[in-house]
């Protein structure tokens, strides 16, 4: 063994190879912890001793965000963007950094929280024992426990979507931060919210360039991974795979917008009664930049002028719905046309969103990102 300190770029680029589908730190493989704390038999469930754990997890964050304190207005922010999007900080920007009346369903959190768990009971081992970590780590390379975090990643999605069910039991508001880069995913979450009584329900799309996601990505793990190798401090970076991000931009996916979160939010603000705020903001620059909103009576004047998909403007100043809407009217106006319901791009039909293509689990019905 050597004791170099690791390359960190190609340190990234291995967990990428590593992750793939099919590699030893597939989300859905046998390495990951949603495979090996399953009871097997005529129905796919968690061990009886995994099921506590949740409970015990669940109840921690609980405590953590204040649960007892959420309002319980039944309304829901749904964000949605690109890894490395700047989610959190657009939603800080949004709300006037005013959030503590609704409760953030983060799989996230709940990575470092079971990751933690492995480590309190030595279950890391066996990731560190996994043999192409074991021969990476003989050659010098420097694995941390975050860096394993995609075999957490279902058993994180689990506890996120858990949580999600007791909040709206108590008719708790919830925001609820994912990537939603299939529009089916985004329609299927409006629907079952409809369904409870979620009629108030406010969506944000975060809009970054694919090679601007990468970049993201990579500092925001290089900076914590860094931080351990040098202080022996922290759990490391939490990295996204490559592939994934690649995804979110596949242009079977994304059809004619920017992006497979910009299709899905467009689309379900266009299509949906219960969607009463819609907003797209641009976060390329140092700091977001709003370039549409529309709520209420501008929402539906929005949606009867032709539901135009908002684009960042030239002076990258921030518009008015009022603004948006005769900017729409003028493009419809300039074609020859008076607007029209159908006048935005149609919807395309996705067959190469590799996230739902892969196995689904009866109990889980396959990841929602």
């Amino acid at each position: 063994m050597t004791d170099r300190i690791t390359d960190t770029r190609a340190h990234k680029e291995n967990i990428d190879k590593l992750s793939v589908q099919g590699g030893p730190f597939d989300a859905w493989g046998h390495n990951s912890t949603y495979q090996k704390h399953l009871r097997k038999g005529p129905s796919i469930r968690f061990t009886p001793e995994r099921k506590e754990l949740h409970k015990r997890l669940l109840d921690k964050y609980k405590e953590t965000h204040g649960y007892d304190n959420i309002d319980t207005g039944r309304k829901t922010i749904m964000m949605a963007g690109a890894p490395g999007a700047g989610k959190s900080t657009t939603l800080k920007r949004a709300l006037d950094g005013s959030s503590d009346t609704y409760l953030p369903i983060d799989p996230d959190a709940f990575k470092v929280l079971l990751i933690g768990e492995a480590i309190k009971s030595g279950e890391i081992n066996t990731f560190y024992n996994i043999p192409e970590v074991k021969q990476l780590t003989d050659q010098g390379e420097k694995f941390f426990p975050m860096d394993f975090g995609s075999l957490v990643h279902q058993e994180s999605t689990h506890l996120a979507s858990k949580l999600l069910e007791d909040a709206i039991a108590d008719d708790k508001n919830v925001i609820i931060d994912k990537v939603y880069s299939n529009p089916k995913t985004l329609q299927d979450g409006i629907n079952d919210l409809a369904e409870n009584g979620y009629t108030d329900i406010s969506l944000i799309n975060v809009e970054v360039t694919q090679e601007n996601s990468h970049n993201r990505v990579y500092s925001r793990w290089e900076h914590d991974y860094t931080h351990t190798l040098t202080t022996g401090q922290g759990l490391g970076g939490r990295p996204v795979p490559a592939e994934f991000i690649d995804s979110v931009f596949d242009p079977k996916l994304r059809g004619e917008h920017p992006s497979g979160p910009a299709r899905a939010t467009y689309e379900a603000a266009k299509n949906n009664d219960t969607v009463t705020s819609y907003t797209v903001w641009d976060n390329n620059g140092s700091e977001p930049q709003r370039i549409f909103a529309a709520k209420g009576d501008s929402l539906h004047a929005w949606r009867e002028a032709g539901a135009v998909p908002a684009t960042k403007s030239q002076s990258n100043r921030q518009q008015s719905p009022e603004t948006q809407l005769s900017l729409n009217n003028r493009l419809s106006t300039t074609r020859g046309q008076s607007p029209q319901k159908d006048a935005g791009p149609k919807p395309q039909q996705n067959n190469n969103d590799q996230h739902h293509k892969r196995r689904k689990p009866p109990e889980q019905g396959g990841p929602r990102l």
